[in-house]
């Protein structure tokens, strides 16, 4: 008997290069030209040849083949049969997905095949399955008899998982990534609840493939309760299409998702069709979906499609609470010093009241825009030239107004830096449009208009530093400009909402879009303050309001900008430590009267995920709005412990002293399994929908299928669900 006793494994293993490799596993190294990452390394504490020419290794022995790692107490190699007897407890490891512990084997020298006793099979570190036997075969697949596969956790003082499944074999398709199951039965805390002759379900590193996806139960006061049960259609690696039958006791629904990938973009569709009672007369449904597409010369094709049969159905089945549904084919391209936009929509109201024949639905927009420098005169100058037309449904006079608009524009701008730091801007905007009128006799077929704006700015920012490392910056701004005022203008058709916020305060024109540009002599007076301390503390402020040398009456009394003088804009941010942060935009009439105001309170960290907020309006006519708004709203998630954690939410109409949406939620999930449960009401009511309850529930057990995360694994060990 030839017999090696290293004194250290490294010892050990340099014998073994030299003497084991090249003989006992000589095939591994023909094999390396074949795609093989080559011969084999075998280490061990104690390597002997016994009597029969058998290679045996003792002591906490490593085999290293191809991507597999072998480990084991024993392994002895038979040279004539070409296989690896292996004591155990062992374990082989191929990558970081397959784990697989046994008592005892025998392996062919590629550890490709073989018969494995008393076996555990690991897959991604999360679906774990315990058999009497394992089987190898051809590298592919492995087989196990007698198998019970669960990804919970099993303690000796509790051995029962929270859910497995018993099943008389199971195979693993190392390629495929599936599990097929024979004669399975599914326990949930030992007690049986279903069984299946035949099963497959995808592995937990499985991607992509066809099968059923995890089904929820439904429970609606309106549509009654049944299941969800999605269902996915892979149609080779680029696209897919998901359905999703939705029956109940009111409702047969068909919900649907297609996507697909090209080089060159992305497609995506959703919606659903429906049958209920409620509606019992029509086919009910809706369509959303769009795809973005990078064509020639780096333009952007977009292209968004919304649809829906009725006003009510997007409500009632809890789809969304869209109330404006918006239909374009956009193509445009954006450069450093250039933007070009051409755009076709359409539009369609699902607000109350709203009569989508005298609405301008079709609309059709065209953008150009350039930047340069102007050689000379310095700063930075803008032209831009644009065309818009919207067409609405009726032909009636004065509603079924239609209008088409060109416009030009030509703005400039330059900064210099004055004495103490000031920092001076004068800049300049000229512009024209022309429009087409029709089916209006209040104005005439055309009109064509000129603007012309003249503008300065100052500003002094001033910062101070403390010893203890905190900054102050102050800085005044005072900004005056000057526009003749128009007689006649245009129907007013894309600039009816302009309100005065921290975001325009500073700004010479607060109009959206180029129906109505602000006119008159005007001044931005303001300031702005932030503070930043290392103790984490940041404080930031604007105040400031508008005054005019002759009233406009360009702006309607809710905007805050009417009038001589605007309302005094106030808004503050506060934030500490990244945790608790409050913001609050106000505006404020001379009485100290709030015409507007929007508040919000967050608190965050580890556990907490807080959020309230508070809005206040005004009635305006001109918006419709004929009562004051007064609106409080809640939303909370809380991390109660390790596996359990719930959320909150609540909408409460204070000015109507009733609740408008409430609702909560509750997750339970550990390593193997997660438990979905919502409870929702709806309290207001249109003519259609009236006042609902949704109850709503999925379980999914964890280990099938990859969501393209990393394991969850919790950290409550051993923990049944309770």
């Amino acid at each position: 008997m030839f017999e090696i006793r290293p004194v250290t494994r490294i010892l050990a293993s340099a014998v073994l290069v030299a003497f084991a490799i090249p003989t006992t596993f000589a095939h591994a190294q023909t094999t390396t030209q074949q795609g093989q990452n080559g011969p084999a390394s075998l280490v061990a504490d104690a390597i002997s040849v016994n009597s029969d020419g058998d290679l045996v290794a003792t002591g906490n022995v490593e085999v290293f083949f191809d991507g597999a790692h072998l480990k084991a107490h024993k392994i002895t190699y038979q040279s004539k049969q070409e296989t690896l007897l292996i004591e155990g407890p062992m374990s082989l490891t191929r990558g970081t997905e397959t784990l697989i512990l046994a008592d005892s084997g025998a392996l062919v020298r590629d550890l490709q095949e073989g018969l494995l006793v008393g076996a555990r099979l690991v897959l991604n570190q999360q679906l774990q399955m315990a058999a009497n036997q394992i089987q190898r075969v051809d590298g592919r697949y492995t087989r196990l008899y007698k198998t019970v596969a669960s990804s919970c956790e099993v303690c000796a003082s509790n051995p029962t998982p929270l859910w497995e499944i018993r099943a008389e074999s199971i195979v693993h398709d190392q390629v495929e990534k599936q599990l097929y199951f024979e004669k399975a039965q599914l326990r949930v805390m030992g007690v049986p609840i279903f069984y299946l002759p035949y099963m497959r379900l995808p592995g937990p590193s499985l991607e992509r493939t066809r099968g059923f996806l995890i089904p929820s139960l439904v429970s609606n006061s309106q549509l009654g309760q049944g299941v969800r049960i999605p269902y996915f259609l892979p149609f080779g690696t680029s696209k897919d299409l998901t359905l999703a039958p939705l029956v109940t006791n009111n409702t047969n629904t068909m919900e649907y998702r297609y996507r697909q990938a090209f080089q060159n973009g992305l497609l995506e569709f959703e919606g659903a069709i429906s049958k209920d009672d409620i509606m019992p007369d029509i086919t009910r449904g809706y369509l959303f979906g769009g795809g973005e597409f990078v064509v020639a010369q780096d333009f952007i094709l977009n292209i968004r499609a919304e649809i829906v049969s009725d006003h009510d159905y997007l409500l009632t089945y809890d789809f969304s609470d869209q109330d404006l549904l918006n239909s374009t084919i956009d193509l445009s391209r954006a450069k450093r010093y250039e933007y070009i936009s051409t755009a076709l929509s359409n539009a369609e109201s699902l607000r109350e009241g709203d009569d989508n024949a005298t609405l301008p639905n079709l609309a059709f927009d065209s953008v150009y825009e350039r930047r340069f420098f102007p050689v000379g005169v310095g700063g930075s100058a803008t032209f831009s030239a644009s065309f818009h037309a919207a067409q609405r449904q009726s032909d009636e006079n004065i509603v079924g107004r239609d209008v088409q608009r060109g416009a030009a524009f030509l703005s400039w701008k330059k900064t210099a830096l004055v004495g103490n730091g000031m920092l001076f801007s004068a800049g300049a905007d000229v512009g024209a449009e022309l429009y087409g009128i029709e089916q209006d006799t209040t104005y005439p077929p055309s009109e064509f208009l000129t603007y012309g704006t003249l503008g300065a700015e100052l500003r002094w920012p001033l910062m101070k530093s403390s010893q203890d490392g905190t900054k102050h910056l102050f800085e005044p701004i005072v900004q005056v400009f000057y526009s003749p005022l128009q007689s006649d203008l245009p129907p007013n058709e894309d600039s009816q909402d302009a309100t005065l916020d921290p975001g325009n305060m500073f700004s010479g024109n607060r109009f959206p879009g180029l129906d109505r540009l602000e006119a008159g002599t005007w001044a931005n007076i303001g300031l702005t303050y932030k503070r930043v301390s290392p103790d984490g503390l940041t404080f930031g402020a604007t105040v400031g309001r508008v005054v005019r040398a002759q009233d406009p009456d360009l702006f309607y009394q809710g905007s805050g900008l009417a009038g001589f003088q605007s309302d005094w804009l106030a808004s503050f941010e506060v934030d500490i430590l990244d945790r608790l942060s409050f913001a609050s935009h106000s505006l404020i009439d001379d009485d100290f009267s709030f015409t507007r105001s929007e508040n919000l309170l967050t608190y965050t960290d580890d556990r907490y995920n807080i959020s309230t907020g508070y809005i206040w309006l005004t009635p305006e006519p001109a918006l419709d709005r004929y009562t004051n708004t007064s609106e409080w709203t809640f939303d909370a998630d809380y991390l109660i412990n390790s596996t359990w954690s719930g959320d909150v939410y609540w909408r409460y109409d204070l000015a109507a002293v009733t609740p408008t949406e409430a609702g909560f939620g509750l997750t339970y999930q550990n390593e193997c399994v997660e438990i979905d449960l919502s409870l929702s009401h709806r309290f207001t009511s249109s003519d259609n929908v009236d006042p609902s309850t949704s109850v709503g529930m999925t379980v999914a057990l964890t280990g099938f299928g990859s969501d393209g995360s990393k394991p969850k694994k919790s950290v409550q060990k051993c923990r049944r669900f309770n």
